[in-house]
């Protein structure tokens, strides 16, 4: 079997388990008495879906309420061109002791790795061809040794936690750059590098960025290069949704957990749990769009407030074959006065996949605004690059396909960051239980691998066992 028509097959039987599930969620949403739970998980996530996953081997009676008419959350594939299109999350990050890559690897996918590591932040330089403003390329011997300091600046700054505690990563270069004092052309340079690696590392601009952000991930386990999925990242879902109860189309609105059951209530139904596991991301809980009854306690609203939602966005370009450099697997264009609103990332997606497309990324404050546009004023943007970089005769794409995650009320944004002045607390205090009844997970839940795949896994694992271990000293108690 071929690849193309493998991942055809792949992408029918994705599609066919969302149907699935859709239909069986609007039969069982037909009823009009209140449906009682030991457990009730809000979110079809990645961290829902392995919070129902130890629900279900420990023959917990649970339910998955989830708003959207999908499953998967910000794991989103979509194969409009008989290749996998994840719309979501892309990569795994660092493949040692890594539960997706072991289930990856249990299921016989394929992945590819690339030059993009996130243990090594200037590994991603290493293929690499950069363009200047004029559509000039930049020596790749500039590139490389420049590569170097961006590895340094890294170190430089996970060594140096208390000298920036309180400074955002921005304010972290500043001191930095004064101590290397390069010249002026390759100091600008590095700038446009630094600025592009932390920029789509953490989906926020380096002025709002703390400095600290980089220090949770010391503690991580996991290790080893990134790889992505040629056939899309819902290749991991059929074995995680099979045989899990589950409602869509159902948008949570209030928990109300003042009575001896709590009351979960949906826009047209109601529910009711002993316990509550809360998989929706931060951006949500920060909108309101959930309403707690009694409210959060303090501490727990705070860490809510403190931590912010990224963006990072994806435009993919269909042609009819390639024109770009095809064995790079990133292609950058450096923006005049080295200006970060105007720092697209692009990804050859050809070196990937073999399909003759290209995968532009924004993020930060350029996504936030660049969703405001119209489709074809994106398109045109974009192609106005790439005709700077490749000559004006470069064909316009035949298909398109663009994200604007900031604008889904699902996610409200990509993955968490920890701003300047934040402490890396929230993440903890985001994921502590409240009166034993509710919990939370998600990414950013994850004190060691926020704002990855396999750090929100981990958490939906870690939330469902604060259930079990609290509903098995109950039910001791009461014997």
């Amino acid at each position: 079997m071929n690849n193309k028509l493998f991942r055809h097959i792949v992408g029918f039987l994705s599609l066919f388990i969302v149907f699935f599930v859709t239909v069986s969620s609007s039969l069982a949403s037909q009823s009009v008495s209140p449906k009682k739970y030991k457990v009730i998980i809000i979110g079809a996530g990645i961290s829902g879906l392995s919070a129902a996953k130890i629900m279900k081997e420990n023959n917990i009676p649970f339910l998955v309420l989830e708003g959207r008419n999908r499953i998967g959350g910000r794991l989103y594939t979509v194969y409009p061109w008989g290749v996998g299109l994840d719309l979501g999350a892309t990569w795994i990050h660092c493949i040692n002791q890594n539960p997706i890559a072991e289930m990856v690897s249990r299921l016989k996918l394929e992945t590819v790795p690339t030059a993009y590591n996130d243990n090594i932040l200037s590994a991603k330089f290493k293929s690499f061809t950069l363009y200047d403003a004029d559509g000039k390329r930049v020596p790749a011997t500039s590139v490389s040794s420049l590569s170097l300091i961006v590895q340094q600046f890294d170190d430089y700054v996970l060594s140096h936690p208390n000298v920036f505690a309180s400074m955002s990563m921005a304010d972290a270069y500043a001191v930095f750059a004064k101590q290397i004092a390069l010249p002026q052309a390759k100091s600008e340079l590095l700038r446009y590098m630094i600025n592009n690696v932390y920029l789509y590392e953490y989906a926020a601009d380096m002025p709002l960025l703390s400095a600290q952000s980089g220090i949770a991930y010391l503690a991580s386990p996991v290790s080893g290069p990134n790889v992505l999925f040629p056939g899309g990242y819902n290749q991991i879902l059929p074995p995680l949704v099979k045989n899990v109860p589950m409602e869509l189309n159902q948008k949570v609105t209030e928990i109300d957990y003042r009575g001896k059951t709590i009351d979960i209530y949906t826009e047209n139904e109601h529910y009711q749990a002993d316990y509550v596991i809360v998989t929706v991301p931060v951006g949500v809980l920060q909108s309101g769009a959930i309403r707690f009854t009694p409210a959060l306690p303090d501490a727990k609203q705070h860490a809510i407030k403190q931590l912010r939602m990224g963006v990072y966005d994806k435009i993919y370009l269909l042609f009819d074959k390639p024109f770009w450099d095809k064995d790079s697997e990133w292609i950058g264009y450096m923006p005049a006065k080295n200006q970060t609103d105007g720092m697209w990332d692009i990804m050859n997606y050809y070196k990937v996949t073999g399909v003759p497309a290209l995968l532009v990324f924004t993020s930060g404050s350029l996504a936030e605004n660049v969703e405001q546009w119209l489709d074809k004023d994106i398109v045109h943007h974009v192609m106005a690059m790439l005709k700077k970089i490749y000559g004006d005769a470069i064909p316009e794409p035949s298909s398109y396909v663009i994200t604007r995650w900031n604008d889904d009320p699902f996610s409200k944004g990509s993955y968490s960051y920890l701003p300047v002045g934040a402490s890396m607390k929230n993440y903890q205090l985001l994921a502590q239980p409240v009166a034993n009844r509710l919990f939370f997970a998600g990414e950013a839940t994850s004190t060691q691998d926020p704002a990855t795949v396999h750090g929100a896994y981990l958490s939906g694992i870690r939330a469902a066992k604060e259930v079990m271990k609290v509903a098995s000293v109950k039910q001791q108690a009461a014997a």
